[in-house]
């Protein structure tokens, strides 16, 4: 069953024998032309054709084999004339008005869409590839065979990308979409996605048939908790995620105000028949506008949300090309007559515009700060940065970059994510909040809470002062609340994995990095990262003996499966003797 779904209906496949001959003998446009309408007559005459949406799966399946089949003035006829008008289009896309209806009166809400961006950000360092491709969708919105196979990505600034490879585009279309993490990041993990898992050689509806099922229980797995499902037999999270989730953040974080939520969607999500369309019934027909409102923003008194563009003016955050002041057209150069009549005339009084000049990045940080605000113009931006100054606005300006900053760490530490869950901690979590929120209280919970931790790492030296943590056992160094009891095990689960690397085969061997470490040691990340990092020419010693990469450790079971810490310092010592080079052994 699994190849069938993905090859083009057999009628279709035997019509092309009579189609695709005819076209490379004719030898004019109109033939052409005359073929393809014919061809199209003829989808629409079967007894499956009930609707005009049926007609889509032939189409794409006849435009993907002209590709293959023809070049030239051919291929550009074909492509021009097997074709739908905007108005077909917009019926074929349209959903039946039970099913629209339905979208409409089962809209469903998220309450902290902070925690996941946070959570696809923090998929996008994972070394699994179903959890990577369920991030990349959370931050960039792309379907997942596009995430997969098709996507190109280019960076554009700091939280904007170029895309080209769309599924249901226009050509070869490319347009800039926002990231909702930083596009560096973003960038990486396709790269590193791409490293994991080669699609290369796979049709493109094959990917998405064979490989959704693991992206979409990772979506599932991760998600579960901060995205409601909206039930029927084809809900998911990872469509609602790519359509709907990602859309409405992407609208909260930088959508200027002077843009509708739904031009902004369209336009980010390359929806260009919406875009195109001439009249508000053909927008409100096209079956992408549904999605678009599947999903709506909560506040924490559980009212609508309906902010825009909270991150304009944000560091590294710029409006959209698309939404950017048009540039005024140049003068025409005067003539002779016209220089010489004005240079005659009286000297102009000064006049009452004074330039400013800045470099591009704060002019287009102001201009994202000033589509933020609603301002019609530049001087009304300064004059309000100007008056909130001159308010005492420094202070609270700098207050609420703190919490900003301090919102951004929490969001991404698996710890605090627990701590808001745990019912026991989740008051605790809630004063947090509200601190960060409001400022209430703000700079009197960071000073306690900075004497109490310095209190306590004084203490926590005094308590183990003397101690040599090489000589405990495993046991004893995971019941060591200390740092240095932290790295030793690392050390030690680094030197067990080379070790069990030593005597595998090729296949089960693993790939040293930050997550399988963390997986078998037990300590947090930023001290995996932190130990790494010291030791980062050693580490790539390892894993070069054997030219690993981060694919062998794409296996059904986990590292603590097959390797183990020796529980004494001895045995520990002497697998770390054992992943030495030669020359350096004693």
């Amino acid at each position: 069953m699994a190849t069938t779904t993905n090859e083009p209906y057999k009628w279709l496949k035997k019509d092309w024998q009579t189609f695709f001959p005819a076209v490379e003998q004719a030898e004019t446009e109109v033939e052409v032309k005359r073929l393809c309408n014919a061809e199209i007559d003829g989808w629409r005459a079967r007894p499956t054709m009930k609707k005009e949406s049926s007609l889509r799966v032939p189409y794409t399946d006849t435009i993907n084999e002209a590709k293959n089949r023809l070049q030239g003035e051919k291929l550009e006829w074909v492509l021009r004339h097997l074709a739908f008008s905007t108005a077909e289009w917009t019926v074929m896309n349209a959903g039946s008005d039970e099913t629209i209806q339905e979208r409409h009166e089962n809209q469903q809400f998220i309450k902290d869409p902070d925690a996941i961006v946070a959570k696809g950000t923090e998929l996008l360092r994972s070394e699994e590839w179903p959890d990577l491709a369920a991030g990349i969708a959370v931050c960039t919105g792309r379907r997942l065979t596009e995430v997969l196979k098709t996507a190109e990505l280019e960076p554009k600034t700091a939280y904007s990308v170029l895309f080209k490879g769309q599924l249901k585009a226009k050509g070869d279309a490319v347009f800039e979409s926002p990231a909702l993490a930083p596009a560096a990041e973003v960038l990486q993990a396709v790269e590193r996605l791409r490293s994991l898992l080669d699609t290369t050689d796979m049709e493109k509806r094959a990917v998405a048939h064979k490989l959704s099922q693991a992206v979409r229980e990772a979506s599932h797995r991760h998600f579960a908790d901060l995205i409601p499902t909206r039930g029927g037999i084809h809900d998911d999270l990872y469509t609602h995620i790519s359509r709907s989730i990602y859309a409405i953040i992407a609208v909260l974080y930088y959508c200027p105000r002077n843009v509708t939520p739904m031009h902004y969607m369209a336009t980010i999500q390359g929806h260009y028949r919406y875009l195109e369309a001439k009249t508000e019934t053909e927008r409100r027909n096209y079956s992408s506008v549904a999605h678009y409102s599947d999903y709506a923003i909560l506040t924490a008194d559980d009212q609508i949300d309906g902010r825009r563009g909270i991150h304009l003016g944000m560091s590294g955050v710029e409006l959209l090309e698309a939404f950017k002041p048009k540039p005024r057209k140049e003068k025409k150069p005067m003539t002779t007559d016209a220089a010489t009549q004005e240079q005659e005339q009286d000297a102009k009084p000064e006049g009452r515009q004074k330039p400013i000049t800045v470099d591009p990045a704060t002019f287009n940080r102001e201009m994202a700060f000033k589509a933020r605000l609603g301002h019609k113009s530049h001087v009304q931006t300064v004059n309000f940065l100007l008056d909130f100054y001159e308010a005492g606005g420094s202070a609270q300006a700098g207050a609420q970059n703190v919490a900003e900053a301090i919102r951004a760490v929490l969001h991404k530490d698996a710890e605090y994510q627990k701590f808001q869950k745990d019912e026991e901690t989740a008051a605790a979590a809630a004063i947090i909040e509200k601190a960060l929120s409001s400022g209430e209280n703000l700079q009197a919970i960071l000073v306690d809470a900075l004497i109490k931790e310095a209190k306590f790492r004084v203490g926590l030296t005094k308590r183990h002062a003397g101690k040599d943590f090489a000589s405990m056992t495993t046991s004893q160094l995971v019941s060591t609340k200390h740092p240095d009891a932290a790295k030793e095990r690392i050390g030690r689960a680094v030197a067990a994995i080379a070790a069990y690397n030593d005597q595998a085969s090729v296949a089960e061997r693993w790939y040293i990095n930050g997550r399988t470490v963390q997986l078998l040691a037990g300590a947090r990340y930023p001290i995996v990262e932190e130990w790494l990092k010291a030791h980062e020419a050693e580490v790539k010693a390892l894993n070069d003996k054997y030219e690993l990469n981060p694919r062998y450790n794409s296996k059904p079971y986990g590292v603590k499966a097959v390797v183990t810490i020796p529980e004494q310092p001895a045995q520990a010592e002497q697998v770390a003797e054992t992943e030495q080079p030669a020359e350096q052994k004693g």
